[in-house]
């Protein structure tokens, strides 16, 4: 049985499944323990237990409730489109599946770059035994692959693609974000820990005026893979002031201003449009106030009419 204590639950994507939304709430409450049942089955993000698939009838069982009532529910949730099967007619959840998936891609990513780190490593101990008792101002003997030896330069990346407001594409965008973190860390990262799968400091950083291609990307390829212990947060301090020295050079190269880049809104207001100005470009809310269809939401519709003027006056 798979220990998953825990994953990332996106609110906003549950609120906005069209096909779960089409169910009653009784459904929605058995479908969120179905979920509960494919999180540690084997393999994951199937309704399966003790190496079989699970019927309505042992669905009943574990819930504790008439197996007419969740049978009825049951075919509810299937009618809908909330799940599938697959070929040999077993239920999963399509997202846990292509999570998973994901999750495995980058374990095995992460495995290979710490072989790279142990040969490295390695290979650095042979050199410094090479050189032990050199006479004095003798060149050291680099050894091949060392830090001695330089890397070859990363290449570019690609201009950002097209936006888009649909939350399913946001989550896509934020999962290619983190693919692409993680390889310029050199898979260098607790995969798996929430502070890595949550990328939500580095899209603050991107709304502030960071350069994904100019300062985050090489801020990281500098700093993480020569850490001794793998990244556990993109929120890391040490980190962030490695994207905002980036930033504040480059926006000094160009003759601006580096000592005022953009890199925290100055008045209320400016921190409400880049929020707002996030919100409306990718689909989500990754800030600590409430949300736009939450209670207590912050900011005025006056300004909200405002800047959404102003950015379909901009795009004639």
């Amino acid at each position: 049985m798979v220990a998953t204590k825990s994953s990332v639950f996106w609110w906003s994507d549950w609120e906005a499944d069209e096909t779960l939304r089409l169910c009653s709430l009784a459904a929605q409450g058995l479908w969120m323990r179905m979920l509960c049942i494919c999180a540690k089955a084997e393999p994951r993000g199937y309704l399966v237990a003790a190496g079989r698939k699970l019927s309505p009838s042992d669905i009943a069982a574990i819930v504790g409730r008439p197996e007419p009532e969740i049978k009825t529910l049951f075919d509810e949730l299937e009618r809908n489109g909330v799940f599938s099967y697959d070929r040999n007619g077993v239920p999963y959840c399509r997202r846990m599946q292509r999570e998973q998936k994901r999750y495995a891609k980058r374990s095995q990513e992460g495995k290979k770059a710490a072989k790279r780190r142990w040969a490295n490593h390695k290979e650095n101990k042979g050199e410094n035994s090479q050189n032990i008792g050199r006479p004095m101002g003798a060149p050291r003997t680099p050894a091949h692959g060392s830090p001695m030896t330089p890397s070859p330069s990363p290449s570019p990346l690609p201009e950002s693609n097209e936006r888009s407001s649909e939350q399913g594409a946001a989550r896509e965008s934020a999962n290619e974000l983190l693919d692409t973190l993680i390889e310029a860390a050199d898979g260098n990262v607790a995969h798996g820990a929430y502070g890595v799968e949550v990328v939500a400091p580095i899209m603050d950083l991107q709304a502030a005026g960071c350069d994904l291609a100019e300062d985050i990307l090489p801020a990281v390829r500098e700093v993480v893979p020569k850490l001794e212990q793998p990244l556990r947060t993109w929120g890391a301090r040490f980190l962030r002031d490695a994207i905002l020295a980036r930033q504040a050079a480059r926006l000094r190269k160009r003759g601006m201003n580096g000592n005022h880049a953009p890199t925290k809104p100055r008045t209320q207001e400016e921190k409400w449009r880049i929020e707002w100005t996030w919100y409306k470009t990718k689909g989500e809310w990754p800030f600590e106030t409430p949300d736009p269809k939450q209670l207590g939401f912050e900011i005025p519709k006056s300004l909200r009419d405002k800047w959404d003027a102003e950015d379909e006056a901009n795009k004639k």
